[in-house]
């Protein structure tokens, strides 16, 4: 297995334990007060940079509770940064993210999810069809694809769910521009820009992104990885919140995984109804 898909896969891994070892307490906390917590965490992961690539948002930490603040159009921008006077709470939805870097191969491990403790069946339906749709996306990606066939592909299988994808700016896409991930530059074989800092690192990684959009022509091969993420609403039903989940595709020399490490999460926030 290629060393970089190997580091990909264990950054993931430990992506989805520092976001767990947050929730361990994280009850009535703000937002910045649990952005804080998962910066401490990833700070104890010495083959990790202390901070993550996708900044900003500071840190490369976002976490925005309730629906309004999941309406984002960009994480960049500072009224979407984690706030301290929004604070978490059972029945209240709540997305998360974080974007490690490893190190000693520059490979990015990058986990999001929707949260949500509460009762209300309709939005427990909507965030478990709304994952279920991102890994309908993953799932249609094979070796020999164009990122623009895969991007068809997915808005093909959003809309069999009843879900729509929302536009998010970003500083390397045109405003507007609607895309459902990136590559993990130099998965696929490319030398990685070599020791650099993180503030260095970060505007590499940022240039050497291809998007899953109608226009890329980036063809998966069979050592690559990539993210598929996807900000979802129903425009049917309004009232909805929009939900996050973002995945990782692996492939080495042929082999596919779909990296998503949510279950113990689900399990250990008591949201069985995604089991």
């Amino acid at each position: 297995m290629s060393d970089m898909i190997s580091a990909i896969e264990r950054t993931r891994e430990t992506a989805a334990s520092i976001v767990s070892s947050t929730l361990t307490n994280y009850q009535r906390k703000t937002e910045q007060e649990i952005r804080d917590c998962v910066l401490e965490e990833m700070a104890r992961h010495g083959e990790l940079f202390p901070r993550g690539w996708y900044d900003p948002p500071p840190g490369g930490v976002s976490i925005l509770i309730g629906k309004e603040r999941m309406a984002f159009d960009s994480l960049r921008k500072p009224k979407y940064w984690p706030r301290s006077d929004i604070r978490y709470s059972a029945d209240t939805p709540t997305m998360i993210y974080v974007s490690p870097v490893d190190r000693a191969t520059q490979m990015l491990g990058d986990f999001g999810l929707t949260i949500y403790q509460g009762s209300d069946t309709a939005i427990q339906n909507h965030i478990k069809q709304g994952l279920s749709a991102v890994l309908d996306i993953a799932e249609c990606a094979r070796i020999g694809m164009s990122f623009a066939d895969l991007y068809a592909a997915g808005r093909e299988a959003l809309a069999q769910r009843g879900f729509e994808h929302a536009r998010i700016s970003t500083i390397t896409s045109n405003a507007g521009d609607s895309n459902f991930g990136h590559t993990v530059p130099w998965s696929d074989g490319e030398a990685p820009p070599g020791e650099l800092l993180i503030d260095q690192l970060r505007e590499k990684i940022r240039v050497a992104r291809r998007f899953i959009n109608l226009d890329e022509h980036y063809v998966i091969s069979p050592t690559c990885a990539f993210m598929v993420e996807s900000r979802l609403f129903d425009r049917e039903k309004p009232t909805l919140p929009n939900i996050l989940f973002h995945v990782i595709v692996t492939f080495s020399e042929g082999r596919k995984r779909v990296l998503t490490n949510f279950e113990e999460i689900f399990k250990q926030v008591g949201m069985e109804y995604m089991l």
